[in-house]
């Protein structure tokens, strides 16, 4: 309701319709916003308020991002595990310099603009597509809810026994609606891709962005999934190396939960 609220007094301040006040979500954010802000009473207060709000948005959605990343390098390098904090200090400061070097240029925006639209067009629906077929197809339901046991221990009361852990309530979930509401989800972000035009406005006219620049932005999207058979092609070599069975890769250890 804010949103149509404000959309709203800018529209009857402009003399337009609403839809022709915005052309991206971006320029809602940076222009549309702060110009809103402007015209209430303590304005300077409202625009420190809503900048803060969304510095706090956008770090608060890296924690996961950062900490993710930095426990897979430790897991793998468990000797940096007193570095922990040297370890997201240069995460940090490499992902800071990547976006810089990316959108600090005269084009940056544009550069932004096509990453914000391509953003989860191949990567989200590819990694649950490889979720099913691993976890539930190869890996199995019996084993993934053995290990939530190995990790949680037994369920304790009746509502426990409904809703956490192994609960009927999870295992339906897990089994069921999950993978189909991951399907389903991934069909429709998909689906939405198809036929992929970015579109902003410049001088008070619309442009359509060039076909490669979707292309590149889906391209770049679709990146993380090759870390997968990277993955795999480590593993593979790392079992050519020590002389073990290959046929080991694809064998389940039932004496270690994952």
């Amino acid at each position: 309701s804010a949103v149509f609220a404000i959309l709203g007094s800018m529209a009857q301040r402009m003399g337009t319709t609403i839809d022709k006040v915005v052309a991206s979500p971006l320029t809602l954010t940076f222009i549309a916003y702060p110009e809103a802000t402007s015209h209430m009473p303590w304005s300077t207060l409202w625009a420190l308020l809503f900048f803060i709000m969304i510095f706090v948005l956008g770090l608060s959605t890296m924690f996961a991002f950062v900490e993710g990343l930095a426990t897979c390098i430790i897991d793998e390098n468990p000797r940096l595990s007193k570095w922990h904090w040297l370890v997201v200090t240069l995460i940090c400061a490499g992902s800071y310099l990547l976006n810089l070097l990316c959108f600090s240029f005269q084009n940056g925006f544009h550069i932004f603009q096509v990453f914000n639209e391509c953003l989860g067009a191949v990567s989200l629906p590819g990694a649950l597509f490889l979720e099913i077929i691993i976890v539930m197809a190869y890996y199995g339901a019996p084993r993934l809810f053995r290990d939530i046991q190995c990790m949680h221990g037994l369920p304790t009361s009746q509502f426990t026994r409904f809703f956490r852990n192994l609960g009927v309530y999870i295992k339906i979930t897990v089994t069921f609606t999950e993978p189909l509401l991951s399907v389903i989800m991934a069909r429709i972000i998909a689906y939405g891709f198809i036929g992929l035009e970015i579109s902003d406005k410049k001088n008070d006219e619309m442009f359509t962005y060039p076909s490669w620049t979707v292309f590149m932005g889906l391209s770049i999207d679709a990146f993380p999934l090759l870390f997968v058979p990277i993955g795999a092609l480590i593993n593979y070599l790392q079992f050519k190396k020590k002389g073990e069975p290959i046929a080991d890769l694809f064998r389940i250890s039932d004496d270690h939960p994952s």
